[in-house]
């Protein structure tokens, strides 16, 4: 005997059409427009149709966090865009599995333009924006990140790649590949910007290009477990940050290859703290072994103006094989003429093969500036 359930009516919301739309929280959400972020989110768990443009209309800030994941239909050809328009959202976490503003987990093909990200608030944890779990192909341009500035917790970052739901250099399994932050002004956090990958499984072809990383608290950039990343142009600076640690302008660990930092100004790392006597690194590359068919390559940074009272490395290379240098230059300076601690242009401590270091000229010497 056959048995025949009762009829059901399924309704499957279609696709979101190819278009322009607008966020504005002062209009409902309806036809082409969203009234919050969570509501463009919602709408795109039901993937989309074509290339779709979002602009956020001069009604911020925007008090909310922004999670995205996989979006059926997205691809080269079908981006989907956020033109901030200089509006902000904004976001403060007491949880720490989901730290960020802006978090693309899965998601693939987003472009931000022009929005302010404000992780600033009084919770536990912020990043302005966290990728992960094979995050490909997004970009960040023009943006402003603001993270906390005070704070001495690695709770607080930037911009993050990583593979860890609770660490901005956790780490493993972050597969994700393609992603370019550029022309971003980043200001505070633990790190500034961290690009992090695993061990065995690397990040690929992701790029750190003319930023502006203002007063972070260790690391203005943070890379590890990295394949063809590109960290160029960017300006590092703490010309208003009053605590301190170790200070890392570019650090490099785990294995890594093909990496490329060239262009970059490092520099008024103790601005407000001349009398401190931490440990500064302009670039830091450690146990980073490469190999000569892919090396890791520093070329043509400018580090300058530190004027701290503690020993400065403008480049340290710690057991990093296959680590070219060319053309680089540094100025280190003392905060006054009674500095007594230690300036090394270049440092290299423990074994490490075919490393290479020349000048603008091409002969293995070292444009190096030693001040009082």
């Amino acid at each position: 005997m056959t048995v025949y359930s009762d009829p059901v009516l399924l309704t499957v919301n279609p696709a979101l059409p190819a278009g322009t739309y607008t966020i504005d929280k002062t209009q409902p959400t309806a036809g082409t427009n969203y009234a919050s972020f969570a509501a463009v989110a919602q709408a795109l768990e039901c993937g989309i149709a074509g290339p779709v443009v979002f602009n956020v209309a001069g009604t911020g800030p925007y008090a909310e966090q922004f999670i995205l994941g996989a979006i059926q239909g997205s691809s080269a050809i079908n981006t989907i865009t956020f033109n901030g328009n200089g509006n902000t959202i904004a976001f403060s976490s007491d949880v720490t599995g989901e730290r960020a503003v802006i978090k693309l987990r899965d998601a693939d093909h987003i472009i931000f333009d022009s929005l302010t990200i404000d992780a600033t608030g009084a919770g536990t944890y912020g990043f302005g924006v966290h990728l992960i779990n094979n995050a490909d192909s997004n970009s960040f341009n023009k943006c402003t990140v603001l993270a906390n500035t005070t704070s001495t917790s690695t709770n607080y970052g930037g911009m993050v790649i990583s593979a860890s739901e609770t660490s901005a250099t956790g780490t493993g399994l972050s597969l994700c590949d393609g992603n370019t932050f550029s022309n971003n002004t980043i200001t505070g956090g633990y790190y500034g910007i961290a690009l992090v990958g695993g061990t065995a499984s690397f990040n690929n072809n992701n790029r750190a290009i003319n930023n502006h990383i203002r007063d972070y608290y260790g690391y203005g950039v943070y890379t590890a477990g990295n394949r063809n990343a590109v960290i160029e142009g960017n300006d590092i600076s703490r010309p208003t940050r009053t605590t301190t640690t170790t200070h890392y302008g570019i650090h490099g660990t785990g294995v890594q290859n093909g990496l490329k930092v060239n262009a970059n100004r490092i520099h008024g790392s103790f601005e407000q703290l001349q009398s401190s006597t931490t440990v500064f690194y302009g670039i830091y590359f450690t146990a980073m072994d490469a190999d000569n068919t892919t090396p890791n390559v520093v070329s043509n940074n400018l580090i300058y103006d530190i004027k701290s009272s503690g020993t400065q490395y403008g480049i340290y290379n710690s057991g990093a094989a296959a680590a070219k240098y060319y053309h680089n230059t540094v100025v280190l300076d003392a905060a006054d003429n009674s500095e007594t601690a230690a300036s090394f242009g270049f440092y290299q401590t423990l074994l490490a093969v075919d490393i290479e270091v020349k000048d603008k000229k091409g002969t293995e010497n070292f444009q190096l500036l030693l001040g009082g």
